[in-house]
């Protein structure tokens, strides 16, 4: 396969450069991938999760360098992307070592991400438009405005979905014995959050926001995404009475109410799902370490 050198701009996302030769010319990134893929991408690393979602499914082979590695190549030149494509291209004849290939399991998680941001973005807008259908409705009465939109924002939702599906064979039967934790979750905390990129529990639990840590020090916040999700599947899990889950809310929530006399019933319910919660990310931790 030929070798492509790539640079992309945030300013401009949808164009990037290529530089097969010492002359590297503009293109789209559509252009790119309908004339020219598959090929070899060479790139920094940061590229934009759809472009390089774009490029796997093209079947190109990635190599990733650190953007600190440029950096020497410039010296004293100003920062361009005309100029950059060709310090990369440089890079790779010079120090082919400082390129890492894409590894199936990262090719998998772009994926993953790229695929489950898409779905958020549709179920946002059937909320929004929903939320469109009720005000119209109320204000003029017609009650199908917006039904053909909200149809086919629930069709695309499905579809992400079944394109998430084939990523998740293996992680999916790790979790079958858990009422309640499908697929839409399942793949939801995976893309913020999955157990294998930490290298503790401790790390995992504090970035998912159930646990004080040190690690986050410096780091900014937990991840509020990750908490998000693990709240909505330990509230699906119950909901569902998972056998072990189900019983272990019940228990919490007598032993808090023991504790916290004074708390109300919504107080002692959303201390109840919190620790669920974490007891359901440890689990979820020891399953990727066992299988690690």
């Amino acid at each position: 396969m030929k070798n492509v050198y790539i640079d992309w701009g945030i300013a401009k996302p949808h164009v990037v450069l290529i530089g097969q030769d010492d002359s590297p010319e503009k293109l789209e990134s559509r252009t790119i991938l309908e004339s020219l893929a598959p090929f070899n991408a060479f790139l920094e690393a940061g590229c934009p999760h759809y472009f390089v979602y774009q490029l796997i499914e093209k079947g190109c082979e990635i190599y990733v360098c650190d953007s600190k590695d440029i950096i020497p190549l410039r010296g004293g030149t100003e920062k361009s992307d005309e100029s950059d494509v060709l310090f990369i291209r440089a890079l790779r004849i010079e120090h082919p070592d400082r390129f890492r290939k894409l590894s199936i399991p990262e090719r998998r998680d772009t994926q993953l991400k790229f695929l489950m941001k898409k779905y958020v973005h549709f179920m946002m807008d059937c909320v929004r438009f929903k939320h469109r259908q009720s005000s119209y409705e109320r204000e003029f009465g017609e009650t199908q405005t917006y039904v053909e939109v909200l149809n086919l924002l629930e069709k695309k939702k499905k579809e992400t979905l079944m394109e998430v599906k084939p990523l998740l064979k293996d992680d999916l039967e790790k979790v079958s014995d858990i009422n309640g934790l499908g697929l839409r979750f399942l793949a939801g905390l995976l893309a913020v959050a999955h157990p294998k990129r930490f290298s503790t529990l401790s790390r995992y639990l504090a970035y998912c926001g159930y646990k004080e840590s040190s690690w986050l020090k410096g780091k900014g916040k937990y991840n509020r995404d990750a908490k998000t999700i693990a709240w909505q599947i330990t509230k699906s899990i119950i909901l569902h009475k998972d056998p072990r889950f189900y019983s272990l809310y019940l228990k919490l929530k007598q032993d808090l109410r023991t504790r916290y006399p004074n708390y109300s019933k919504a107080q002692i319910h959303g201390m109840a799902i919190n620790r669920t919660s974490t007891f359901l990310l440890k689990e979820l931790y020891a399953r990727y370490s066992r299988t690690a």
